[in-house]
């Protein structure tokens, strides 16, 4: 059974919007400047795709993965990150505070549906992708800094993020 098929319309699109708004959380989290926003774009790309390998045989990961030439699929990664900021704006999201909430919220409904419908270690592995997004993205560059000098590599309000969401996946990891 195609694993799309389990869900309805709305699940799935708030399924396959969760690893980009984890992203979009921690490229929001600190300023970074606009080399630093770009690395962080690009560690959300990388992190994404990076999943093929890292969570291989994963039926819900793959799914929801573009397929074709990296190329391809590093060009369809950033459209999809991009209707996720669409979405967010046309939902009224404003603040940092609103998006996490937003996220955290997203993060329960998805798991616990996960939960239920799927097998093993899927939703395990999916709670899992969506924190290393998160340290991906975190760690891809310094926040704070001028010109490359000072700044910290992990911004206090990343942490935050991250904090915040590894709580609600804590349910779902070993």
């Amino acid at each position: 059974m195609d694993i799309q098929k389990k869900y309805d319309t709305a699940t799935w699109e708030r399924i396959g919007r969760l690893p980009y708004m984890v992203a979009i959380g921690m490229e929001g989290a600190g300023r970074s400047g606009l080399s630093g926003s770009a690395q962080e774009r690009h560690a959300t790309v990388l992190s994404i795709l990076s999943a093929r390998e890292a969570f291989s045989g994963n039926p819900l990961i793959e799914a929801l993965l573009p397929e074709g030439e990296d190329p391809q699929c590093e060009l369809e990664v950033m459209r999809r990150h991009d209707a996720v900021l669409d979405f967010l704006d046309q939902s009224g999201i404003q603040s940092s505070q609103a998006l996490w909430d937003q996220i955290e919220s997203c993060a329960t409904g998805v798991l616990q549906d996960l939960s239920g419908h799927e097998a093993g270690d899927t939703a395990e592995e999916f709670a899992r992708w969506l924190l290393r997004i998160a340290s991906d993205v975190s760690v891809a560059a310094k926040e704070g800094d001028f010109l490359g000098l000072g700044g910290a590599r992990i911004s206090a309000e990343e942490k935050s993020g991250y904090d915040r969401l590894e709580r609600v996946l804590q349910p779902y990891l070993p």
